[in-house]
This record gives C-alpha cells, sequence and structure tokens, in this order.
C-alpha cells in the first residue's frame, strides 16, 4: 500500500515541469520503483503520441504526468481548502491509497 500525499502533489506541479522518480516518489509514499516505471511508462506514451519533449531522458512531463494520472490539480487544490475550511486538515498529511494493479486514474473522493 502507498499513501498519496496532497501537499507534495500540489508544490511538486508547480515547482517541477519535469518530474523524475524523486518527485513521483514524493507524491506516492511507499510506491515502489517498478510501479514508479509503469507510470512513467505510460506518461512517456502520452508524450510520443503528442510530440512532447523533456530536457532529461529520465524524466516526464509534470502536466501531462498528472492528466494521464487522473489527477486535477485544481480539484486537488479545492479540495484541500475544503479540508482546511471545515478544520479536518493536517499539513503534510498522507492519504493512504490501496496499491493498485492497473493504472485506473486516482479518486480521492
Amino acid at each position: 500500500m502507498h499513501q498519496f500525499d496532497l501537499d507534495a502533489a500540489i508544490r511538486v506541479y508547480y515547482e517541477s515541469p519535469e518530474l523524475r522518480n524523486a518527485e513521483i516518489s514524493e507524491i506516492f509514499k511507499g510506491i515502489s520503483a517498478a510501479t514508479i516505471n509503469r507510470k512513467k511508462r505510460r506518461v512517456k506514451e502520452e508524450m510520443r503520441t503528442r510530440g512532447v519533449h523533456t530536457w532529461h531522458p529520465n524524466a516526464i512531463n509534470t502536466t501531462l504526468a498528472y492528466e494521464v494520472w487522473g489527477l486535477d490539480i485544481k480539484d486537488l487544490e479545492h479540495r484541500r481548502s475544503k479540508l482546511m475550511e471545515l478544520g479536518m486538515y493536517e499539513q503534510n498529511q498522507s492519504r493512504r491509497v490501496q496499491g493498485r494493479r492497473s493504472e485506473k486514474p486516482l479518486c480521492l473522493s
């Protein structure tokens, strides 16, 4: 099982135009190297289809990665704001997510 880190997902989106393994590990705490590679492979396939390139050969485009993984940054920000408004939010909290074999979009609701 891995944990989805909401704060890291939002921070990394704005900090890093390209993602490498370290950033992916920050977003999905406890994720295995094999799962990281599977996630990156799906994004790289989409990058090839759309003609998107990166500066580093082992990196993937952040915006496209979030799209492929089903992470909507505006929705993530809204959810964090709502949790804060309701007093249910602790900074740097991670949400446990059951690991999946299939690469379906992550649902946080």
